[in-house]
């Protein structure tokens, strides 16, 4: 089903964060300057969506890896990445030391993902997120990006 723009964006704004995740990482490894990264993300994850290729209907990932291939295309530059599921976390310890990972952060039945890198957090689509908050991190999707030359 079609849906208008301001319907997608409030869909976005309640399911998108692990896909912003998954961007923030590529606009952070490109170096892209901050005052950039807001904007851009939104027409990757928008563009994405419209596509139907990498983010499901309710935005949900459906190819992270791909997802983020496009986001640097669209940069003009070239990445190979992959992302790994880490099960049973329970502090920011438990991911690698070096490099990217979206966090999922839950209470009660709610849950927020976040963008770490070695082990702290960088970014949060969300100002006051509750399940980050007062929740805890729980599982991980460990982003690995090599630039090719």
């Amino acid at each position: 089903m079609k849906k208008n723009l301001q319907s997608i964006l409030k869909e976005a704004g309640d399911n998108s964060c692990l896909a912003i995740d998954y961007i923030e990482a590529v606009l952070d490894f490109l170096q892209v300057p901050e005052h950039l990264r807001d904007g851009f993300a939104v027409a990757a994850l928008i563009g994405a969506y419209k596509a139907g290729v990498f983010i499901e209907d309710e935005f949900y990932v459906r190819n992270p890896v791909g997802l983020m291939k496009m986001v640097a295309e669209q940069l003009g530059a070239e990445i190979e990445c992959n992302v790994e599921k880490k099960e049973n976390i329970s502090s920011y310890k438990d991911l690698p030391e070096k490099g990217y990972a979206a966090v999922r952060h839950d209470y009660n039945e709610n849950n927020h993902w976040i963008l770490a890198k070695d082990q702290f957090r960088i970014y949060d689509s969300v100002d006051d997120s509750v399940c980050v908050k007062n929740g805890k991190p729980t599982t991980a999707r460990i982003i690995t990006i090599k630039r090719v030359h």
